[in-house]
């Protein structure tokens, strides 16, 4: 007969020994976890930061391919005539220079030019930051269908009678017919038609019937605190803004409207051309807006943005990047710089 043998447990050192292994078990899916965890909030904000840069290259880049172009050109006229008072006075109606470029300045509340300023009709707001400013003037930017005129003719003050198309008092229009007459004026009535106070002198008394009449836009982009604060920090989000023509208590007017936020920095640079042995104007430098002499001679746009995530901590250290100061940023924030290049069809053509 044999005798059975007592069931035996774990030795103290087989304990330890298997309490350590399961600690590195732990430990390894641990630290997994967590690089998984920062590797997916890394992915996810370079995803919103790419995603961010497209649209900003979207909105701006399709003004500025379009800037001057006013549907038509008129043989021997580089730009509509414009009988908008004092119309180089503000940045929303100076049509002799549709695309123009502001350089940062060291003041919080960056004025670059007096055309452009701080406060209303059209300027910055109280909260804008550094960085540059960009102008884009063109015509019928939304695309709508242009109104038609019926009975008008040019060198008079009557009102414009309209076959098709409505139009806000104080709106900036378009009056051309494509063929020798390009016109700006401000509408100020429409009681019979549209009414405009300066009579159109293109030269001789012309009749428009049939001519379209198309409202200016103008469109100015900028860096401004976005009013909002980061969840965790408690930092104001910086955001791209657009500052639009439109009207108001029947005269013209601007209003912002924010397009991305987390853009942090904007810097513009300008493809100036030179005469060829032809004459025609080939690309020799792309300069700061403080270094273009000659604005009709801009032939592309350059435009960088800085980007940065919402959520910080998702960098694995601090950065340091050219904003301005130079100065390293800790709050370990996503930040990318994105650039692109356009070109201005109406003078690349």
């Amino acid at each position: 007969m044999k005798l059975r043998r007592h069931a035996r447990g774990l030795t103290l050192v087989e304990l330890l020994v298997s309490i350590s292994i399961g600690l590195v078990v732990v430990g390894a899916l641990v630290a997994l976890y967590l690089s998984t965890a920062r590797s997916y909030r890394q992915l996810e904000a370079l995803s919103q930061l790419q995603s961010n840069a497209r649209y900003v290259f979207e909105i701006m880049g399709y003004d500025i391919r379009m800037a001057g172009n006013m549907t038509c050109q008129i043989p021997g006229q580089a730009n509509p005539s414009n009988f908008i008072n004092n119309y180089t006075t503000q940045w929303w109606s100076n049509t002799d220079r549709p695309l123009f470029g502001q350089d940062e300045t060291a003041d919080s509340n960056a004025v670059g030019d007096a055309n452009f300023p701080q406060t209303a009709p059209g300027g910055y707001g109280p909260n804008a930051l550094r960085g540059d400013t960009l102008i884009v003037l063109r015509a019928n930017a939304d695309d709508t269908a242009p109104g038609v005129v019926s009975s008008y003719s040019t060198g008079s003050t009557n009102p414009i009678a309209l076959s098709s198309g409505s139009f806000n008092i104080g709106s900036l229009l378009l009056l051309t017919d494509c063929q020798t007459t390009a016109s700006l004026f401000q509408m100020t009535g429409n009681t019979g038609g549209i009414q405009h106070s300066t009579a159109l002198t293109t030269g001789s008394s012309q009749d428009m019937t049939g001519a379209k009449l198309l409202p200016l836009s103008a469109n100015a982009y900028y860096l401004r605190n976005s009013g909002r604060k980061y969840s965790r920090s408690n930092s104001l989000i910086p955001s791209l803004y657009r500052q639009t023509l439109t009207t108001s208590s029947n005269a013209p007017a601007t209003s912002a409207e924010e397009l991305v936020s987390g853009v942090t920095d904007l810097q513009i640079l300008y493809g100036v051309g030179t005469p060829n042995a032809d004459g025609t104007l080939v690309i020799s430098a792309y300069v700061e807006a403080r270094n273009v002499t000659d604005w009709t001679r801009v032939l592309a746009v350059r435009v960088t943005v800085m980007l940065e995530s919402q959520d910080d901590n998702v960098s694995t250290a601090s950065s340091s990047f050219t904003l301005g100061n130079g100065t390293v940023i800790t709050d370990r924030r996503l930040r990318r710089s994105y650039t692109m290049t356009f070109g201005l069809r109406k003078r690349l053509s």
